[in-house]
């Protein structure tokens, strides 16, 4: 597959971490064969090429070379801990390990940076994820993503789902919303690895072996974790995944953005359908236990679910917002969540954490809200319409453009 020439070389880290991400779980042995030594050689060579020609971040704050940092360390942990295991390569450790340091040395450079200013073109970055980010109407698109929930605050966890989930329910919440919102009325049932670090936790998505999905859950889930962080999102990367002639997912940066929107998208759905209609609720409230539905209701899960969705909304607003305001007024990171905190009524201990999830990567946590809301200007309703609609699917959004246009 033809990917896009990325404009610094700390957005080829993607593609390292998704290859890296499978070395952290435990389970059914697939994981030391079935071509991921070739997807990390592969995803180790793009690294190499970048840092030798492109500039190491998209912008020169110092926060950006911490949270890559922090990156970094999250992938060595990961790295050390295959190393021991022998589910590696001891010559591919080795070339990983002197990228990383090699990396990690000019980030050292870069954390005692004082200016901050974009390192690269914002037209770059846009044809990298595929997504316009220069508009100037996507400020417009914030400030409307901000007044539809602004009402959502975060919701309180009911006690009876701060439970850990079980693969049992894992298994049975997926198959539930995947036939739910997918019509996927198969049998087949992802596996589960269960991951050993979940701190290091990097999820990952892989056709490993061809008849099954891989899906990477951390062991510390609680029902809740899963309810408001995977269920759909990542159910509905799954579904995408079944109907793309990939061998496996690599996360390419104009890849990502796509397959982001339309997890985004799958979010916004099932808002609505929790809103016009308790059938969705029901579903997912007859898999869990019946210790937990004596004492939670499937009205009261119905309503905790929409304002989860809502909050997890205005939360994505935020990082839009972030990289909006990094790439066309090219404020610091201080002035960036303490403009959003004035725009959004939200408290600063909400929005530092959300402006850092993607910071090191610019741009990306602005494709999430823009995509979704390009899948909606592109008339898609249902989310399932992405993959079932007749037309080729598609995993770029050059490759949706094209798709559109067919007759």
């Amino acid at each position: 597959m033809k990917t896009t020439e990325y404009p610094a070389a700390v957005y080829n880290l993607g593609p390292l971490a998704s290859s890296m991400a499978r070395y952290n779980t435990q389970g059914n042995g697939h994981l030391s064969s079935n071509g991921l030594g070739e997807d990390h050689r592969q995803a180790l060579h793009q690294l190499e090429v970048a840092i030798d020609q492109k500039p190491l971040l998209a912008h020169s704050d110092p926060i950006v070379a911490e949270e890559t940092v922090n990156f970094l360390d999250r992938m060595k942990a990961i790295l050390s801990m295959a190393e021991e295991l022998n589910h590696i390569d001891p010559e591919l450790v080795r070339k990983t390990s002197e990228q990383m340091e090699q990396f990690g040395a000019h980030l050292t450079v870069l954390q005692r940076a004082t200016n901050t200013q974009l390192q690269v073109d914002i037209d770059d970055i846009s044809s990298m994820f595929g997504v316009d980010l220069s508009d100037s109407d996507n400020f417009n698109v914030a400030s409307d993503e901000l007044e539809q929930w602004r009402s959502f605050s975060a919701p309180a966890i009911p006690p009876v789902l701060e439970e850990t989930i079980s693969e049992d329910e894992v298994r049975s919440l997926t198959v539930c919303i995947r036939e739910q919102m997918f019509q996927e009325n198969s049998n087949r049932k992802p596996l589960l690895y269960v991951e050993i670090h979940p701190q290091k936790h990097h999820l990952f998505w892989s056709h490993v072996p061809p008849d099954q999905r891989e899906c990477a859950v951390p062991s510390d889930y609680s029902i809740a974790d899963y309810l408001r962080f995977h269920c759909p999102h990542n159910d509905a990367h799954l579904a995408h995944l079944d109907t793309v002639n990939e061998l496996s997912y690599v996360d390419y940066m104009d890849v990502r953005a796509f397959f982001e929107a339309a997890g985004v998208h799958a979010e916004w759905d099932i808002f609505c359908r929790l809103r016009e209609s308790p059938d969705i609720a029901n579903a997912l409230w007859k898999q869990l236990n019946p210790q937990i539905r004596e004492k939670l209701s499937a009205d009261e899960l119905q309503q905790w679910l929409i304002t989860c969705r809502g909050y997890e909304f205005r939360l994505r607003t935020v990082r839009l917002l972030g990289d909006l305001l990094t790439l066309h007024d090219q404020l610091s990171f201080e002035e960036v969540v303490q403009r959003i905190v004035q725009q959004s009524q939200l408290t600063p201990e909400e929005v530092e954490p959300e402006v850092r999830k993607y910071y090191a990567l610019t741009g990306l946590g602005a494709t999430y809200t823009l995509g979704y809301q390009k899948l909606r200007k592109a008339g898609i309703s249902k989310t399932n319409e992405l993959f079932t609609n007749g037309k080729p699917v598609a995993r770029t959004w050059s490759e949706f453009t094209s798709s559109q246009q067919l007759s």
